[in-house]
């Protein structure tokens, strides 16, 4: 009996061990599905970043995400931290003062300059020669431990890049200007170095459009449509530059000027000895015909007729008053001279003054450490010579603002704040010096 209970003992523990093994099988199939899984949503879960096609996952880690609440994504990009991954150099402040201003920053590639403020949806964009650009973005710039943050809309115009996120890989990828142009200058067999230089011209890749250079005797520009490889200006041009705000494109032929649009329909015909961006918010253009100015609009229509000696004043000559236009002061007025006179018009076209002054803004002084000034922005003045040795300032409606001529005007720079003071001096031989803002707000005049 004792023998045949240990013989049903041992078959009982036999039946069972097939069980425990296709318990342990299945076990071990779910905690491998499990893993796989979890390694799958870690993996899907990490930001990956390409530029030009090249990882660069270190980006991905600076990027703070956030998720709206209609369930899409948002992302802020920390705008100096990133800045070396394409090449511009970064600082705090504000560029044109070179403060360590915190609630700003720029970011510069030779080139370009753009300016980021807290709390602002508008970034500053500065080229030489160039009026500057007050260029929207989607958001406002906000500010993180002592860092400030943009959107990727705020990147690529900052930065000039195409910036494309895959929601389902989380997965970025970042195009840049010099990629894009060589990418397609290869795609279609164009010559690399017959690409354009400049980032003013790059720019007309991120419409789909490439300026490039024939590779023959004749070396004439064209504009191709990069989507369809087709040309939107035929190569018979001498040359061709793009205008990004306005989305335009100048031509030269036989030493004259014309504007198109990104159609390539004709804006202002092949007939002007000059052409070049009077306001980019306004659509102006400065004309030149016949050795006189005037001003043109984006549409083809005339503002003011090529009749002029001179419009605008020489940005060099006020270089601390830090023009924002030398064309149009205090945001309203253009300077124009006709007859060895200055006068006034506004951005309409109407003329506010007579062609009554000597000349536009006061080049000299006698006080050492001070520069000249043209325009005083807090009261929307304007620097008028009205005779051979005198000054005076005019508000936008054209009106002399002080009652005696002035000896002298000019401005002071705080070296450690960057702010300007602007004075006057008048009196005869025992010169009376005030500080002009300070002045009028003695009077309780704000302009």
């Amino acid at each position: 009996m004792e023998l045949y209970y240990e013989e049903e003992k041992q078959t009982k523990k036999k039946s069972k061990a097939p069980i425990f093994i296709g318990i342990f099988i299945i076990l071990l199939v779910l905690l491998t599905t499990i893993i796989f899984y979890a390694i799958m949503y870690i993996k899907t879960s990490i930001l990956k970043v390409k530029i030009n096609g090249v990882s660069q996952n270190d980006f991905g880690k600076l990027v703070q995400m956030t998720t709206t609440s209609d369930n899409k994504t948002e992302m802020y990009f920390p705008i100096r931290k990133i800045a070396k991954y394409f090449g511009y150099s970064d600082y705090a402040g504000d560029y044109s003062t070179k403060s360590e201003d915190s609630t700003k920053c720029y970011v510069d590639n030779g080139e370009e300059i753009a300016l980021f403020t807290v709390s602002s949806n508008t970034i500053i964009i500065s080229r030489e020669g160039f009026p500057i650009e007050q260029v929207e973005i989607d958001k406002k710039v906000v500010e993180k431990d002592g860092e400030l943050y943009t959107t990727e809309d705020g990147i690529e115009k900052a930065f000039n890049i195409i910036f494309e996120y895959a929601e389902d890989t989380k997965t970025i990828n970042i195009y840049t200007l010099d990629y894009l142009v060589t990418a397609y200058l290869q795609q279609y067999k164009l010559d690399e170095k017959n690409g354009p230089e400049t980032i003013n011209d790059k720019k007309a890749i991120l419409e789909g459009l490439l300026i490039y250079q024939t590779d023959d005797s004749n070396k004439k520009y064209g504009v191709m449509n990069v989507s369809t490889g087709k040309n939107v200006l035929e190569a018979k041009y001498d040359l061709i530059s793009y205008f990004p705000y306005s989305s335009q494109f100048l031509v030269e032929s036989n030493g004259k000027y014309g504007m198109t649009d990104a159609s390539g329909k004709i804006k202002l015909k092949v007939a002007y000895d000059e052409i070049k961006i009077c306001d980019n918010e306004l659509g102006l253009y400065l004309v030149k015909e016949n050795n006189l100015y005037g001003i043109v609009k984006t549409t083809g229509d005339v503002l003011l007729s090529s009749s002029f000696q001179q419009i605008g004043v020489d940005s060099n000559s006020f270089k601390e008053n830090r023009l924002e236009n030398q064309y149009i002061l205090v945001n309203e007025l253009i300077p124009v001279k006709y007859n060895n006179m200055w006068g006034f018009y506004n951005t309409k076209g109407e003329r506010i003054t007579d062609f009554s002054f000597v000349d536009v803004g006061c080049k000299e002084s006698k006080v050492t450490n001070t520069y000249p000034v043209v325009e005083i922005p807090s009261l929307n003045l304007i620097v008028v010579k009205t005779d051979k040795t005198s000054y005076n300032l005019i508000n936008r409606k054209g009106t002399i603002r002080i009652g005696a001529p002035l000896n002298t005007v000019y401005l002071k720079t705080d070296a450690s704040t960057g702010k300007n003071t602007y004075y006057m001096t008048y009196g005869g031989t025992s010169d009376i010096t005030k500080d002009i803002e300070e002045f009028f707000a003695s009077m309780g005049v704000s302009e």
